[in-house]
Formats: C-alpha cells, sequence, structure tokens
C-alpha cells in the first residue's frame, strides 16, 4: 500500500527553546536549581546551541554551584561529585558550553574540591591533544588552563599540582612546533616554576569556619542589635562592628604572614628529587619546546641555586 503521508500532515517539531526563554523560565522566580543546570547540559549536546547559550550555562552553573553553596563561594564535594558525574555520563567535556560552565565555577570560587579541578585539567588536556596533529594552543586555552592550574583548591590554593604540571609537559611537547597562542610559553613556564619552588597559599579558611564565623556574628545581632538598629544605634554598633572586624582580618593575615614566610623560604630551593622531574620531562624526547626554553630561563632567574643536573640544562634556554 502506497504510503500517502503528506509532510505537511506531519506535526511541526517543537522549536527548540531560544536562549531568552531559557534564562526567563530558570530565573522567572528567583535562582537558579541543580535541575536547571542538568537541563541545560542536556539540551547542549542535543544540538548546536545559538548565540550566549554558553554565556547562560556559565551563568547557572556558577549560580547553583558557587553562590548557592553553605557558605558563599565554597563549592561542595557533593555538588562537584554531581557535575563531574554527569559531564563523565556524557563522555566528558564535549562542548564549548560545558567548558565555560566548569571554568565559571573555578573562576569564581572561593574553594574547589581538587577533584574537580584534577578532572578539569584532565578535560582540557584531552581537548587539546584531540586535535591530532594540528593540535595547538589557543588564547582560550590558555585562558582555561590558567584558571584550572591556580584555582583556589580546597587546602592548596594557589598551588599547582603535580598533575597539572603533568598534563602540561603534555601539551606542550604535543605543540611544540605548532602556532601557539604567543602567551602559552610564559604562561607555561610561570605554572610549572610554581609547581617547582611555589607554596601553597593557606589564608582561605575552610568552610566549616567561616559558617562558624558567620553563626557568631548573627548571634551577637540577635534582636537586641535590630532594636538598636530600629531606633538609632546602629551606626554606633556598626563602627564597633568594624573597628572589630577589622582587628580581626588584620590579626588573621599577620598569622597567615608567619606562618607563609619559613614554607616560602624552603620553596625557594628546588628539591633534588623536582630537579630529577624537571629534566626527565625537559628531555624526553627532542628538541626543547619554546614553552621549555622559557621555562628553563624562568628557573635561572627565580631559583639561581638550582640543582646542577638542572643548572647544567640552562644554556639551551638560549
Amino acid at each position: 500500500m502506497t504510503d500517502m503521508t503528506n509532510d505537511a500532515d506531519m506535526p511541526a517539531a517543537t522549536p527548540a527553546p531560544t536562549v531568552a526563554k531559557l534564562r526567563h523560565d530558570i530565573f522567572e522566580h528567583g535562582s537558579a536549581s541543580r535541575g536547571d543546570l542538568d537541563r541545560l547540559i542536556d539540551i547542549g549536546r542535543a544540538e548546536d546551541r545559538q548565540a550566549g547559550f554558553s554565556d547562560l550555562m556559565a551563568e547557572v552553573a556558577c549560580t547553583v554551584m558557587v553562590h548557592g553553596a553553605d557558605p558563599d563561594g565554597y563549592v561542595t564535594d557533593a555538588d562537584a561529585a554531581w557535575l563531574i558525574g554527569k559531564l563523565s555520563n556524557g563522555g566528558g567535556l564535549s562542548n564549548e558550553a560545558e567548558f565555560a560552565a566548569v571554568r565559571s565555577v573555578i573562576s569564581y570560587a572561593i574553594s574547589v574540591p581538587p577533584a574537580l579541578t584534577a578532572f578539569a585539567m584532565a578535560q582540557e588536556r584531552r581537548a587539546i591533544l584531540a586535535r591530532g596533529a594540528g593540535a595547538f594552543v589557543s588564547a582560550q586555552d590558555v585562558r582555561t588552563l590558567r584558571a584550572i592550574a591556580f584555582a583556589p583548591t580546597q587546602g592548596s590554593s594557589l598551588r599547582v599540582t603535580r598533575e597539572s604540571a603533568e598534563a602540561l609537559f603534555d601539551i606542550a611537547h604535543a605543540t611544540g612546533q605548532a602556532p601557539n597562542d604567543a602567551s602559552f610559553p610564559d604562561m607555561f613556564a610561570k605554572t610549572i616554576g610554581n609547581y617547582l619552588i611555589g607554596v601553597a597559599f593557606q589564608g582561605t579558611a575552610p568552610a566549616q569556619e567561616v559558617r562558624a564565623q558567620e553563626a557568631e556574628r548573627d548571634a551577637r545581632m540577635g534582636f537586641g542589635g535590630f532594636l538598636s538598629a530600629m531606633f538609632g544605634g546602629a551606626r554606633a554598633d556598626l563602627a564597633t562592628e568594624r573597628t572589630s572586624t577589622q582587628g580581626l582580618e588584620e590579626e588573621a593575615y599577620g598569622e597567615q604572614n608567619r606562618l607563609t614566610e619559613r614554607p616560602q623560604a624552603e620553596a625557594d630551593h628546588i628539591k633534588p628529587q623536582d630537579a630529577d622531574w624537571v629534566i626527565d620531562h625537559l628531555t624526553r624526547e627532542g628538541e626543547l619546546t619554546p614553552a621549555e626554553k622559557r621555562l628553563l630561563s624562568f628557573i635561572k632567574q627565580e631559583a639561581p641555586d638550582a640543582p646542577p643536573a638542572l643548572a647544567a640544562l640552562f644554556d639551551k634556554a638560549a
């Protein structure tokens, strides 16, 4: 029997929601939810999205995972695990919107679980190397790599990890002869240099400590503070609170400086095992890449008393 169905009689496909419609639906009743982010990830994988979709997904990811956390800015282990699982189920970061979402979370957070930064670095490495023989590092790649490498990782902010350093060496070797963005060699040198002679910044208070401070502040305010604010005592109370807070901050910074001085003095000297590690990477194959030459120049300048075996390579930076 001949199929007499006419295309005109078929129901029209439901048009994909516009970015403006998605934004309205998400924020119409207030803040975004994990369900909204989940939906955006699914939409982004289903089809090519219009301009502005990546920005929307980055904004929602930041709203949910960074500003929706308690305390604000402290990405939780549970949220990080959920996001990693959701993205991994789709084969890892598969489009620009997903990269933008992760980059936004890492860039705006005060503290990020190490698992999320490790996942992000592995995915960025995979994306660059997946370009095959034409692999190169773009300006956007440099911004993403820098954000991940220097992420405010929980318990060790602004300290580059071995995993990030390894990934950067893989990228440098794979793109050694490629027309990489001009900022890559300098970013590479400073990032690996941080791993070799950097010190972890411990100034970010743990989430539980921040929650305790907020609870104490709220308790001090109480009903008496509310009445004072209502009937004219607000300015004096706020001035006292500001003076007290400034004193606590100055004391905290002073203690942080004292805690950092010794580790920083020790970090200025490259350990023999770290020197061996970087030598193995610099000499594993072929000529040194521009990024690796820049690294040797950086080490020569910042750590002139480097172990002899590493110092012997300084001439290759020319």
